[in-house]
């Protein structure tokens, strides 16, 4: 029978704090699905079913009520006319709908390798994790472009395509940094009712313009950048697969904390909560394990075959965005989902 760790979260907390190449690992960059699994606005998506079924998540909302509903009332009047319902929207998790990342180890490797069993295996398993991250956050990035939305209606030089077009450079100019993109971006965020828990993520273009005001840049043309950076504040950071999905190093994509979901699915319900349980058997142990870079959760399976170790990795999960109709048509901020597009246009 397998001997379960318990301490095997920690383990892997551990070792990934220390990890280098030469064990396989590769410590990627990927601000989008981090800042998307660690900034929920207070919303728990993990999800849990008895059954491998699809499962439904409804969520409820209001619309947003127009100022030009109001009308002019010379009486009073102990009767409403007007009934409005709630809206909902159903999101969908298919548990069949999983990525697998695996490796048999045989009793070979164990005998003649000279760690200790427990370390080897924890490198086994991590090496899992972080393929399966980076593979999770190519997937689930390329999947948010299709749920942008729009930036509010009083925002201005937004193109055709729905990206809010700002220039980094002076026109004609390579090297004159331009002096109100990150302005234009606060702006854009403040008409559209972004909260300040906004990441602005993308190319590399406007976190170039970023690092620059940031240190300073500018003041010699004629305004100090730097300072309304100081001023308003705006964190900005390089993702290459939100530059994959965008369409190129010139777009970005501004986020609220909590606008984007990752749906989470884990093969047992007794499981919720309580990382560290373990379900054994004589030859198999089974538990969720939790990323230590990204904090999402996987189903590790691990199977005595014979001689041989087969771990097993797998993830269920899924990219969800608020719906776009919370403000009705006429509105201001028709279409805004507090997750829109930026395009760096530079001539």
């Amino acid at each position: 029978m397998l001997t379960a760790c318990p301490d095997i979260q920690g383990a892997l907390d551990e070792y990934f704090s220390t990890n280098n190449t030469s064990l396989g690992l590769v410590d990627e960059v990927m601000p989008f699905i981090q800042f998307v699994v660690n900034n929920t606005g207070g919303i728990e998506q993990l999800v849990h079913p008895e059954q491998n079924k699809k499962r439904q998540v409804e969520l409820l909302y209001h619309q947003f009520i127009l100022e030009s509903d109001g009308e002019a009332a010379s009486d009073t009047s102990c009767v409403a006319s007007t009934k409005r319902g709630n809206c909902s929207e159903t999101y969908t998790i298919d548990p069949t709908d999983r990525i697998l990342f695996e490796e048999r180890v045989e009793e070979a490797d164990v005998r003649e390798n000279c760690k200790d069993n427990a370390t080897y295996f924890i490198e086994v398993i991590n090496r899992l994790v972080n393929a399966m991250d980076r593979r999770v956050a190519t997937d689930r990035t390329a999947d948010a472009a299709a749920l942008l939305g729009a930036w509010g209606s009083d925002v201005q030089n937004v193109d055709a395509s729905g990206n809010l077009e700002v220039a980094t450079l002076k026109s004609g100019t390579t090297d004159e940094v331009a002096p109100f993109a990150m302005e234009d971006i606060d702006l854009a965020k403040q008409i559209s009712l972004f909260n300040p828990n906004t990441l602005v993520v993308g190319g590399q273009q406007l976190v170039k313009y970023y690092r620059r005001i940031l240190n300073g840049c500018c003041a010699n043309q004629g305004i100090d950048i730097s300072e309304l950076l100081a001023r308003y504040g705006t964190a900005v950071a390089w993702d290459k697969r939100v530059v994959a999905a965008a369409g190129g190093d010139e777009f970005a994509w501004a986020v609220q904390a909590g606008a984007v979901q990752l749906l989470q699915w884990t093969n047992s319900r007794w499981k919720e909560g309580a990382v560290g349980e373990i379900e054994a058997s004589a030859n198999y142990t089974s538990m969720v394990i939790r990323s230590p870079k990204t904090g999402i959760r996987y189903d590790l399976w691990i199977k005595d075959d014979c001689g041989a170790l087969n771990f097993m990795l797998y993830s269920t999960t899924k990219i969800i965005a608020m719906p776009e109709d919370m403000f009705p048509t006429g509105s201001d901020y028709d279409g805004v989902n507090f997750f829109a597009p930026i395009e760096v246009v530079n001539t």
